[in-house]
């Protein structure tokens, strides 16, 4: 059996700020690459169909026109109202699985030969005795192939971790991550994170959209880069940003370095704001800052 392996499609009806074209048909079209990749296939999605858990009609028409064939999924965190899985059926992805498009994974089904394909959904323990069996295990959860970074939630794993939870499965295919990667154990199982089918940053500009195909007889691996424009995704600000940030370090290490006695630094804080745009929080920090003993 041949399954094609996606995650984080993310379908929105606004676009993202780092975009410059028409976001909405680069979707279609990236759906339609999928379609044709997934001919004769069943297709997998670890999560993220949905951008928005409570997506417009005309996204969800979207969705029922052109996501593949035989297409089952998890939930994402981005699927689910205000991340509950109680609440699935009142969200656009509930609205698939009701209509017949997609199959939700939750539950788990067979596959021939009494092997299972198990889905865990955003937020679910995956400690339970029932993930042992899975011959393969789609994640919703953030994981790395070596090292996770600083910033991730304490629930995120790499790929070691991920082999060591699920040692009976053959493949674990996760989401949320949104860089694409695959990693094969010693003992021939493979961690697969297809990575977001869109590019929505702008720091995503040298990302390459990737689907896989892994053959469950061969337990063999395929993958295929998704063209993409590189002018339609702008870094400008995201540069501004940057050098706004800059800005602002360079300003509050210049307090350091300073005799300050006789200085009225909420006047020099004052000025700062006013020729630096920042967010109503960082403006906050940095009174909070100011006003420390």
């Amino acid at each position: 059996m041949i399954f094609t392996l996606c995650s984080d499609l993310h379908l929105r009806e606004d676009k993202p700020a780092c975009r410059t074209d028409d976001y909405l048909s680069a979707q279609k079209n990236k759906l339609k690459w999928l379609r044709e990749y997934s001919k004769d296939t069943e297709v997998i999605c670890a999560g993220d169909i949905f951008h928005r858990w409570k997506s417009s009609p005309l996204l969800i028409s979207i969705a029922l026109d052109n996501l593949p064939d035989r297409m089952a999924a998890v939930p994402g965190q981005h699927d689910l109202p205000y991340h509950s899985l109680a609440r699935l059926n009142e969200s656009a992805y509930g609205v698939l699985v009701k209509a017949g498009r997609i199959m939700d994974l939750s539950l788990g089904y067979s596959l021939r030969k009494g092997k299972k394909i198990i889905g865990i959904p955003y937020g679910a323990n995956v400690h339970g005795p029932e993930y042992r069996s899975g011959h393969i295990i789609v994640l919703h959860r953030f994981c790395e192939d070596e090292k996770v970074p600083f910033w991730a939630e304490p629930s995120a794993m790499t790929s070691a971790q991920v082999f060591e939870r699920f040692p009976n499965a053959r493949l674990i295919v996760t989401g949320d991550n949104h860089r694409s990667f695959s990693v094969r154990s010693n003992t021939g199982q493979w961690h697969v994170n297809p990575g977001s089918l869109m590019r929505m940053t702008a720091d995503q500009r040298d990302h390459v959209p990737t689907l896989f195909k892994w053959d469950s007889k061969a337990e063999r691996l395929t993958h295929e880069e998704l063209p993409v424009i590189k002018d339609c995704v702008s870094r400008e600000k995201l540069d501004k940003a940057q050098a706004r940030d800059a800005r602002m370090e360079a300003f509050v290490e210049s307090l350091d370095k300073q005799n300050l006695k006789g200085i009225d630094l909420a006047d020099r804080m004052r000025k700062f704001l006013a020729k630096n745009k920042v967010s109503t929080k960082v403006e906050e920090l940095l009174w909070q800052m100011l006003e420390r003993d």
